[in-house]
């Protein structure tokens, strides 16, 4: 977490307190952010007679997309000091209300589920929006920075264990005892009918996602007898835990995305792939073996793990990763205010590749796929094309070159000067905004040749051979992929087509190429050719 002085709120902040309450906020005469905090904790935590003197009592954290995370630090009845966080919006809630929330935090917490202790909710109404106070848990919570920590010694074993176990407590509350919560597919094949509606819904093409659509329900677990519907946290990831270095699991966050459903889902989303930041060989986040895991869950009361059914649900994880990327790109066409989303829009690549090389690795690894020479003569690997001279561009200074130019000075800067006045939040927009530079600067150097080289591998004349005459019609690159997308759907394009995986990998390859240089599963790809 990142933390910005909040003394009086950050822009984004001042924003969102804006909205939704400006009655109510006008009715209290104009109070400040950190008054309307005094008096929510004098209301809402027994015990606290407000926050503690200083400037730093008060300090604004990096959130998730739909909340605003803060250090509050409270003076107690007694002149003691306590340290808790406040997790609220002024916007309408994404997932579950937050008092819904609070409720399976507590409840979970009783079950003896590693969870942070909720000290107290916000009224309806209050100036503050929806939220509640919880108690401050030191360690560790980015996903990246857990999975470099633990995951090459014992400690990673132990976090996996510990994170088996807290999960199965999780999954052994009576769902009678719960509040009303919205309730998932029960069954892998209703789920990925769920993926595909929202899939479905971005109405976008993706010829990688419709492969993998496919290939989930050709190898799908067979139907047994539906296992019980248990309490899901639905974001249950190294990203959404907090690791202590010493003890290791020391909370369980971010419950929005609660809901009844299968016991799988949680399991099989900490082993995507992409939450493994690099390290690979930890299937589970980046930090521990999933033997590791199953020994803490079992331990706990959990049912036997079929590790296959958690490889599956595993891959499924990454279509849905990829399908809230594309749908964070959607939101922000929607709103070109919302340009972070644009940015994370762009990671849907990610997902894809980890799917692609996933499937890869289950028909005899990717070494194999990338040697299939089938219909591609010509083709050439995953790597950056040599820089031509950019002062033939039609432009001068070429376009990339501008961008390249302005990625500099807002690094050198914009982004030192931001930093050293302490305007973390402003920063971190600048960052954003210099990737997505930085990934206009490299589609506007790779993405012609790019298209061009996908463009002749499926030419119409190939997709005829494949779908029929009317196929020939195709006259762009995107109706190229169109037809494609919907053989895959229909079945009329087999997945053992000969080249077609090898295909898909490699233009996957370039697109991450351009979108997400550094992404792990991109240089596992690139060593190979």
């Amino acid at each position: 977490m990142s933390p910005v002085p909040a003394g009086q709120p950050s822009a984004a902040a001042g924003a969102a307190a804006s909205t939704g309450t400006a009655a109510n906020a006008r009715a209290a005469g104009g109070s400040s952010f950190r008054e309307r905090v005094e008096e929510a904790l004098r209301r809402c935590v027994p015990g606290s007679a407000g926050l503690a003197p200083g400037k730093d009592s008060l300090v604004q954290m990096s959130g998730s997309a739909s909340n605003f995370l803060y250090r509050v630090d409270v003076e107690t009845a007694e002149g003691g000091r306590r340290r808790l966080c406040l997790r609220c919006a002024q916007h309408a809630q994404f997932g579950i209300p937050h008092s819904v929330e609070a409720d399976v935090m507590r409840a979970a917490r009783e079950q003896g589920a590693v969870v942070p202790e909720v000290c107290g909710v916000l009224p309806p109404g209050d100036l503050l929006g929806s939220g509640f106070f919880m108690a401050w848990v030191e360690g560790e919570g980015r996903g990246e920075k857990i999975a470099a920590a633990f995951a090459e010694h014992g400690a990673g074993s132990q976090l996996g264990r510990q994170c088996g176990e807290t999960l199965a407590r999780i999954q052994s509350i009576g769902v009678e005892s719960l509040p009303p919560l919205p309730v998932g597919p029960p069954t892998p094949l209703r789920y990925l009918a769920s993926l595909r509606k929202q899939y479905d819904s971005v109405r976008i093409c993706r010829p990688a996602l419709e492969y993998t659509f496919a290939w989930l329900e050709a190898h799908a677990p067979a139907e047994c007898q539906e296992e019980r519907p248990v309490l899901v946290h639905g974001d249950f990831r190294s990203a959404n835990i907090m690791a202590h270095p010493e003890r290791g699991l020391a909370g369980v966050i971010d419950w929005e995305l609660v809901h009844l459903g299968n016991r799988y889902e949680d399991i099989g989303w900490i082993c995507v792939r992409t939450w493994r930041y690099g390290m690979l060989h930890k299937f589970v986040g980046g930090f521990a073996g999933l033997s590791d895991f199953c020994k803490g869950y079992e331990a706990a009361g959990g049912a036997p793990v079929d590790h296959a059914m958690v490889w599956w649900w595993a891959l499924a994880g990454s279509v849905r990763w990829s399908i809230l990327c594309l749908q964070q790109g959607a939101n922000f066409r929607a709103d070109s205010a919302r340009f972070e989303n644009g940015v994370v829009g762009r990671r849907a690549c990610e997902g894809e590749l980890d799917c692609l090389i996933t499937i890869a690795e289950a028909a005899g690894g990717v070494d194999a796929v990338l040697a299939s020479a089938e219909g591609v003569e010509g083709e050439v690997g995953v790597e950056e094309p040599r820089r031509e001279r950019m002062a033939e561009d039609s432009g001068f200074p070429a376009g990339e070159e501008l961008v390249l130019g302005a990625q500099r000075l807002l690094s050198a800067q914009v982004l030192s000067a931001l930093t050293a006045a302490g305007d973390v939040r402003n920063a971190f927009l600048v960052r954003v905004v210099n990737n997505a530079l930085g990934m206009v600067a490299r589609s506007l150097r790779m993405g012609p040749s790019a298209d061009r080289a996908e463009a002749s591998k499926w030419s119409a004349v190939a997709l005829a051979r494949l779908l029929g005459p009317g196929a020939a019609d195709a006259d762009s690159l995107s109706a190229l992929r169109r037809v494609l997308a919907a053989g895959l759907r229909s079945g009329q394009v087999p997945l053992e087509r000969p080249g077609l995986l090898r295909h898909l990998l490699v233009c996957t390859g370039r697109q991450a190429l351009m979108d997400q240089p550094k992404y792990a599963s991109l240089a596992t790809l690139q060593s190979k050719f």
